[in-house]
């Protein structure tokens, strides 16, 4: 494994801690496993202060599925829900929406430009009543092909829409705000 998995985890860690919460667990460890691990639509498993990523994310030419790319979300595992614990089958988007979130946050401090949201939230237009939409509070295998939009995209997309209304970046600091009231961050 190379010195740049250690960086990008690095730098997840010290921009999630900075806007969110300090990182709560003593250490953490990125352990490369073999491809067959978890199946074939698993790239990596996060687990509080470890996490596994299978030896194709340092290899694969697909840029999405690199470990730069794939690195910074399962980090974000360490605050959602490593920190803030909640049933990811049926709420999904309460893990997987709030590390997207997180993801475009922490991927325009990696390329020193300021996060940019604006329109994002304008898109859900294309979704909107499409019979595949699947309501945010549906348990993840009943939701059909709906499923990843339901769960990676919606969460992003609703804060988005929020940063038109709320004013002063109030937003940005909602999930800051929500960590400073768990009592395993205070």
């Amino acid at each position: 494994m190379t010195k740049a998995p250690v960086n990008y985890s690095i730098r997840a860690l010290v921009v999630h801690g900075a806007r969110f919460t300090p990182y709560r667990f003593p250490k953490i460890a990125v352990v490369e496993v073999d491809n067959a691990v978890a199946g074939r639509n698993v790239l990596a498993i996060a687990s509080p202060s470890m996490i596994l990523m299978k030896r194709m994310a340092f290899t694969t030419k697909d840029v999405f599925n690199q470990v730069a790319s794939v690195l910074p979300h399962e980090v974000a595992h360490q605050w959602w829900p490593m920190t803030v614990s909640n049933n990811e089958t049926w709420y999904g988007w309460m893990d997987e929406g709030f590390n997207q979130y997180m993801n475009i946050l922490s991927g325009a401090d990696a390329r020193g430009v300021p996060a940019n949201l604006n329109g994002n939230g304008q898109s859900y237009g294309n979704m909107s009543g499409s019979e595949t939409e699947a309501p945010m509070m549906w348990i993840a295998n009943d939701a059909g092909t709906g499923y990843s939009y339901q769960t990676y995209s919606k969460t992003p997309l609703m804060l988005s829409m929020l940063g038109g209304v709320v004013p002063g970046g109030g937003v940005g600091a909602m999930p800051g705000m929500f960590f400073s009231s768990m009592p395993l961050c205070a």
